[in-house]
């Protein structure tokens, strides 16, 4: 987190900087606009092709570099006396002032692909302002010899769907745009689907809400599959539905398994794994007699579909609860999980899934979760570090497009009207990304997101290679050590390192394993 207060920030002066990264990967730092003796006026920007020494190039059109955005503070997670808060990415600035007294930093994202040779390159980005002297930073760009696979190996689910983007844009919402945002999310290695929709695709129902109506065509589910998407959740029940629609429930959930058979029937089309999709229901409730009667019903009449549920039920399958026969998929909290990691086990012998989350909670100061005034960093470490060292069998998060008190498209910065505050708070929860004016705009806290899955892939690859070589007769006790999350890097979710140069060595090292195993 730049913040705009020079002091406030490590800043370092430096001629050059160099990154190291897999193939399909995207790698970030900033560039910092420091004035120090008058205002920077209209600064621009330009990053080179960056050449290998084999002729290869990583194209300038694969550097993005985009200005920082600031938001004022509302419901902050730590007190501070700053006002401000490095959050949206402005990718629609092409150039910013940043006056004396204060920095301006910009966001710089390299991104190769999975035909990028490996090697070390080289080139520049420089920034122009007016009456002023040039600045060139040497940029080295070192490609590893292996790249993240392009599907998603931690399986995630999130609150997203279509209707704020409508609610923003109107007519401008169309196909196209909305590919974009898929495409968005996908290219941040999220999973194209939302959690609250009544029902994921097809043609909504009397007082029923469609998620995803660009993916009821079974051609544009199947893309994202072929994308790397790998989690679809077909469908939401609670009983506030049947209330709003003022019915009973048992009514209710008549209707409600219409609804789903017209989405499996779209999902089953784009030939999207039944072990690939779950149907969601009672979001964090305690009514477990009430769940287990709708689950029930639910599974029969979809068996093969796994049943996931938020709900405080700590049994996991194995206390003889009144949902243990029919929920799948258990989701706690983060803190939850490992205090219950033992019965978890347990119930994974018995073919029990368990993810985890997070939402307006954890907020202890510690805590790992995605809130603007939290160390960026710590959202990397919660879905990279943390999601590898307990395991989880995926990631839940209940909604990243919130928008609730934003009608219009974020057009104007670095300081912004921004507003990322859904309920109850703290700033950034439920609001990790911004409306743009072409769709959607990325934040600090979403880039580090991407960050932390991306680490995850690197420890999957080095677990994958570790199992081969073992099948091999290869003796690789050495090399698996580094499947062990360092103490030193994260002990527990409130214990753990801030640093990112000690984030990068650990990274560095199990590329260097990885680069090893991948000859033998």
């Amino acid at each position: 987190n730049v913040l705009r207060e020079p002091h406030k920030s490590a800043i370092s002066f430096t001629e050059k900087v160099k990154i190291s990264m897999a193939r399909n990967e995207f790698e970030s730092f900033q560039v910092v606009l420091f004035p120090i003796e008058k205002d920077i006026k209209c600064a621009t920007w330009k990053a080179s092709d960056l050449h290998s020494e084999k002729g290869d190039v990583i194209p300038a059109s694969d550097i993005s570099i985009h200005v920082m955005g600031y938001m004022k503070a509302r419901k902050p997670a730590i007190v501070s006396d700053s006002q401000w808060w490095p959050v949206p990415i402005l990718d629609f600035m092409d150039s910013v002032d940043a006056p004396r007294g204060e920095v301006q930093p910009l966001w710089v994202t390299i991104h190769t692909r999975e035909e990028t040779p490996p090697g070390l390159y080289a080139g520049t980005i420089e920034v122009k302002a007016k009456k002023l002297k040039s600045k060139k930073m040497a940029l080295n760009v070192e490609v590893w010899d292996f790249a993240i696979p392009k599907e998603q190996h931690l399986l995630t689910v999130w609150g997203n769907v279509e209707q704020p983007y409508q609610a923003i844009y109107g007519e401008r919402y169309d196909k196209q745009m909305a590919r974009r945002m898929m495409d968005f999310f996908i290219d941040h290695r999220l999973a194209v689907n939302t959690l609250y929709a009544h029902q994921a695709t097809g043609k909504p129902q009397a007082n029923a809400f469609v998620g995803y109506p660009t993916l009821s065509d079974p051609t544009e589910l199947k893309r994202i599959w072929d994308a790397g998407s790998r989690w679809w959740n077909l469908g939401y029940i609670h009983p506030v539905f049947a209330k709003n629609a003022g019915k009973s429930m048992d009514e209710y959930v008549q209707d409600f398994l219409e609804m789903l058979k017209e989405s499996l029937r779209v999902a089953d089309s784009a030939g999207f794994p039944r072990s690939n999709m779950t149907i969601y229901l009672f979001d964090e409730t305690k009514d477990f007699n009430q769940l287990a009667d709708v689950a029930g019903k639910v599974k029969k009449a979809f068996p093969g579909i796994p049943l996931m549920t938020t709900g405080y039920d700590r049994s996991y399958g194995v206390k003889g609860g009144p949902i243990d026969d029919c929920i799948d998929i258990w989701c706690p909290l983060t803190p939850r999980f490992v205090e219950d990691w033992e019965i978890i086990k347990q119930g994974r012998k018995l073919g029990k899934k368990v993810w985890w989350y997070v939402c307006c909670v954890p907020h202890g100061k510690n805590d790992l979760n995605f809130f603007c005034q939290f160390p960026a960093i710590r959202s990397r470490l919660l879905m990279g570090a943390a999601a590898w060292k307990y395991q989880p069998d995926g990631f839940l998060y209940y909604r990243v497009s919130g928008w609730r008190e934003y009608k219009k498209p974020l057009d104007s910065g670095p300081l912004t009207d921004w507003k990322p505050y859904f309920l109850p708070g703290p700033d950034g929860d439920g609001e990790l990304i911004c409306p743009g004016p072409n769709g959607p705009l990325s934040t600090l806290q979403f880039e580090n997101i991407r960050d932390g899955l991306e680490d995850y892939e690197y420890w999957w690859i080095l677990n994958d290679l570790v199992t081969r070589s073992r099948e091999k007769g290869i003796s690789v006790e050495k090399h698996a050590e580094l499947l062990q999350v360092p103490a030193d890097l994260l002990e527990s979710l409130t214990v753990y390192s801030e640093d990112p140069v000690r984030l990068r060595e650990n990274r560095s090292k199990v590329a260097e394993v990885i680069l090893f195993l991948k000859d033998q």
